[in-house]
């Protein structure tokens, strides 16, 4: 037997089991080729992938009411860690826009102000909207989604879990937003803020996002004049919903200091 090979069938703690069956779980339930999607998410599944990619071999005897109550109980956590999770697909789309759009903006008037304002809505929304389409992590969260709300009761952990989900993500939303209007020139108007901004913004993103995923066709999006000179630009339903918001909460801040040439 070679050292590789004992080192693979050593006797494990249940707590390198768990993180084994976790990580394992949460790639099988994320992986767009797993047959049956969700309901692919079993012990037998994840049993078969650790030993394929890893060489390890776990059966029911040695997780099975020591590592988790049940395969259910397995199930479960992995959901729930997926629908608790972060989004990186918010966090890659703003570093985008901030680089290419926010910081080279011309700002040297009101109206040149607005008009990066909706630049920045245009393209934030274009990029939000398309990433949501190619994100399988997103859909395996609006599954999560569908099946705790269908029995909320019953599935209170799951919801619990979406919950703060939505926290975070409204809390990068405001950061990000806030980052962005400081250096434009803009602040909320009141009595709005930019926590009611950030909410609408983002439930404005999912709905269409979820509407997309069912009629794709109807989400290509329009050329209209709203460039330089009148130059054609690609807007998107989501686009055009999200600078109408913009443009109904936020107002010029008559304190705004332009940023320096060197910041």
């Amino acid at each position: 037997m070679t050292s590789a090979t004992r080192l693979r069938q050593r006797k494990r703690s249940p707590q390198e089991i768990r993180e084994l069956l976790m990580t394992a779980g949460e790639e099988l339930a994320l992986d767009p080729s797993t047959r049956g999607g969700l309901a692919g998410l079993t012990l037998s599944a994840v049993f078969e992938k650790i030993q394929r990619e890893q060489g390890i071999r776990l059966t029911n005897a040695s997780v099975l009411g020591r590592v988790f109550d049940s395969a259910e109980a397995f199930r479960r956590e992995v959901l729930i860690k997926i629908a608790s999770s972060e989004s990186q697909d918010f966090t890659t789309s703003s570093d985008y826009v901030f680089r290419n759009v926010i910081v080279k903006a011309d700002l040297t008037t009101p109206e040149r102000r607005w008009d990066a304002l909706r630049e920045t809505c245009r393209v934030s929304a274009n990029i939000m909207l398309d990433t949501l389409a190619a994100s399988q992590t997103w859909r395996v969260w609006l599954g999560i989604l569908a099946y705790a709300i269908a029995e909320p009761e019953v599935n209170a952990d799951l919801v619990e879990a979406l919950k703060i989900s939505y926290h975070r993500l409204n809390q990068q939303s405001i950061e990000t937003y806030s980052a962005a209007l400081q250096i434009l020139g803009f602040r909320p108007r009141e009595p709005r803020d930019l926590e009611y901004f950030s909410f609408w913004a983002d439930t404005l993103a999912e709905g269409v996002g979820i509407r997309m995923l069912v009629e794709p066709d109807s989400f290509k999006g329009i050329m209209l004049p709203t460039g330089i000179g009148g130059k054609r630009q690609r807007w998107t339903k989501f686009s055009l919903g999200f600078w109408a918001l913009a443009s109904q909460i936020v107002e010029l801040d008559p304190d705004w200091v332009a940023p320096s040439a060197s910041a």
